[in-house]
Order: C-alpha cells, then structure tokens, then sequence
C-alpha cells in the first residue's frame, strides 16, 4: 500500500501543476516529454491497435481481404451499374496479366546471365508497372492497413490531446465546468454537421450510380465493426474538440475582463513618482518648472511601464497561440488532405460535404485560438497609440520615452509573417488545389 501511495503521488504530481503552460513546459522539460510519451501512447493504442483488431476480425485488414469481402454475397455488384462491374472486372484480369507478366520477367532476369538482357527485361517490367499505375479503375478499395486513417488518426488525437492537456490556455481547467445542458446541446449540433454526410453515404449514396467510388473499410455495408468504431471515434473527437472550443472562449473572456479592469494611470501615482524623482535630484521643491519636468517625466515612465506590462501578456499570448495553431494544423490540415484527395484525385463528390464541414470547423478552432491574441493585441495597440499621442505634445524631457516606446515591437516582423504566411497557406492550400482541378 505504501508503494501504491507513492505511485498515486508521483502520477498525481505529474498531471497537475501549479504553473501554467509554457511556463510549466520550461520549468520541468522532462515532465512535459513525460506526459507527451504517455498521451502519444494513447493515441496509438486507441488510433491504431483498437482498429487493427477489428479490422482483423471484419476481414479488411489488407486489400486483398477487403476484395474478397466486397465480392463475397455479390456486395459489389449489387453496388455497382452492370457497366461500372464488367469495367471492374476487366480491370482486374488486366492487373492479373501485368503481374503474371512482371513475375514470368522476373524469372527471366534470374536465369539470364547477360547483363544487356537483364537490362532490357528490367526495363520491360518498369514499363508494365508503369502502365498499370495509370490504368485507373472504376473503383477505389481502402482496406485499413496503410491507409491515410491508419497514420493520420494517431496523430490528430495526440495533437488535440496536448491542446487540451498541455497547451491549455491559463485559468482553464479539464473537464471544463460548463452548464451540461448547453453543453449537450453544442455537442449535438456539431456532431450533426460531421455525421449527417456519412449518414447519406452509407444509407443512400451507397451504389455507383448516386456517385459512390470509394468501398472504404469503415463503410456500414461492408464491415460494421469499424463503422462503428469510427462513430465513437468521431463522438469523442468531437466531445474533445468542444472541450478546446470552450477552454479558448473562457480564456478569451477572462482577458476581457482583466483589460477592462486594468486601472488606468492616475494622477497620485503620478505626483509619488515626482516626488521620488525630485528626491534622486534634490531639487527645489519651489522651482515650478524643474517641477512640472519632474511630473511629466513620471508620467512618461508610467506610461512606459504599463505599455511594459501590455507588450509582455502579448508576448506570451502569442506564444500560446503559436503553439496552438501549430498543435491545430495537424489535426486538421491531414484530415481535410485526405477528404479533398478522395474528391479530387478519386472523384468521389459524396466526400465534397465532409470536406468543406471539416474545412469550417478548422477554421472555427482557429478563430476561438486567435481570440484571445486579437484581444491583447488591440488592447496593446491601444495603449501605445495613445501613449505616443499625448507624450508627442509633452515637453522635450519626455522624448526619449517616446523614442523607447515607438521603437517596442511584441513580436518580430519576420516571426508574425511566417506564422500567418503558414497558417493561411496551409488553409487555403486545399481549397486552392480543388479549384484549380490539381491532383492531391
């Protein structure tokens, strides 16, 4: 019991922390890499192992086995116009004559001892894969066994589970104390708007002739184990990407609230800072204008200092939301790839819907991670200009706070364009290549 304690402790003090993210990750690298092996073995175990098994059991492990199951019961003829089924099944005996032909050269290659020979017949056999590589079938078979899902889902939960865990904005916590009805409600709505598309794929969109291209191993009518297991997967997906929804809104409201709370400079605090200011000089307190100097150079380092205090929440705001977006964009940007690779490398438009839902729920995420950053950023912007405004009129004594505030920048230049350069791009990047009629 006494070692159970101490584990208990250990994992306690592992999981929560007093500091918040990213001075929590620079205080205690280790426990950070720590906690992100541990988040990432999750993921692989609920991402990959929980799907090879009932992809194993459903018989769509591999391609060949998924083949077999299509064509078990005549599936895949029931699915497919009698044209789109004699398309398939010539293309089958095709690939069939290719590989007799690539295995017959390979033989060939093996018994042939001039090396000329063997060079011509490998050449031969290149120029059949590369026939068979364009010879573009009617349908697409993707079992689960290195498909995009199989690498993919892994990462995009590992992503979102740090955003959650690790990158959490400061005064949230998880689970988040929200109202549950409200809650349940946002849940509803989302979930609806990712599954209403998969629902008219499997329900009705389900023959070739309604535009149906892609036999996919999650689809219900060929092996429902991993349909079902891909709607839990999109439940708890969704549920977490509520959870990061509203950790960054509260995180957002809360900087509204420390902003419009933050006191202004007043008049007694400038007059201490005179005072302490005519002390370091000892100058008389009866020459009216050594005296007026004095105030005004109070006032524009008091000016200075909360300017200070701005531009450093902004710093560390942007780091957060930084991290975040880059946390962000795997999830997402791999996810919308394969959706837009499905539609426009294997026209299957059935996929259109989902992709631009998927597209608009990243966008979404991103806008409730960009929050709190417009926020600090207009607040600090705000600040400044007023500062430099009234310290314009000043006297000369107060040039050379003016000089230091003109010349403080939250971020670098070069920073703040590579992030929105990347972020935008890599969103827009898909669209683009969609409309332009790319392959993916």
């Amino acid at each position: 019991m006494h070692y159970l304690s101490r584990i208990w402790v250990w994992a306690k003090g592992l999981f929560v922390s007093d500091l918040e993210y990213p001075d929590a990750a620079l205080a205690c690298p280790i426990r950070t890499v720590v906690l992100t092996v541990i988040i990432g073995l999750i993921a692989l175990g609920w991402a990959v192992l929980v799907p090879f098994y009932v992809a194993s059991r459903g018989g769509v492990f591999l391609p060949e086995h998924l083949q077999d199951t299509v064509e078990k019961d005549g599936l895949l003829k029931s699915r497919l116009t009698t044209d789109d089924y004699a398309r398939w099944n010539e293309f089958l005996l095709r690939k069939k004559a290719r590989q007799d032909q690539i295995e017959n050269i390979r033989e060939k290659v093996n018994a042939e001892k001039k090396p000329d020979i063997q060079a011509e017949l490998l050449q031969q056999a290149a120029r059949i894969r590369e026939e068979q590589q364009t010879d573009k079938p009617p349908i697409v078979l993707i079992a689960w066994f290195r498909s995009p899902q199989m690498w993919l889902r892994p990462v995009e939960w590992m992503c979102l589970a740090c955003l959650i865990l690790l990158a959490r904005p400061p005064g949230t916590v998880f689970p988040p104390r929200r109202n549950f009805v409200a809650g349940f409600l946002c849940f509803l709505i989302v979930y609806a708007g990712r599954f209403w598309p998969q629902l008219a794929r499997n329900l009705w969109q389900t023959t070739s002739d309604l535009g149906r291209v892609v036999f996919a191993y999650p689809n219900w009518d060929i092996d429902g184990g991993s349909g079902i297991l891909q709607e839990i997967d999109s439940i708890l997906f969704t549920a977490g990407l509520l959870v990061l929804w509203s950790q960054w809104a509260r995180y957002s409201n809360a900087m509204k609230q420390e902003l419009l709370n933050n006191p202004t400079i007043l008049e007694g605090e400038i007059r201490e800072r005179a005072y302490k200011i005519w002390e370091q000089r000892r100058r008389p307190e009866s020459t009216a204008e050594g005296a007026e100097q004095d105030w005004h150079k109070a006032a524009g380092e008091l000016r200075f200092e909360r300017i200070n205090e701005d531009l450093a929440r902004l710093s560390m705001v942007y780091v957060r939301w930084q991290v975040a977006s880059l946390l962000l964009v795997v999830p997402f940007a791999f996810g919308t790839w394969f959706y837009y690779k499905i539609v426009g490398e294997y026209h299957d438009f059935r996929y259109l819907s989902s992709a631009v839902i998927n597209h608009a729920m990243w966008g979404v995420s991103w806008i409730f991670l960009s929050l709190p950053l417009f926020t600090a950023w207009h607040h600090w912007h705000t600040v400044r200009m007023q500062a430099l405004t009234e310290l314009a009129a000043s006297p000369p004594e107060s040039q050379d706070v003016l000089k230091a505030i003109q010349e403080l920048h939250p971020v670098p230049l070069w920073n703040l364009t590579v992030t929105i350069a990347g972020t935008f791009g890599t969103f827009l990047l898909p669209l683009l290549k969609l409309l332009l009629g790319q392959s993916f």
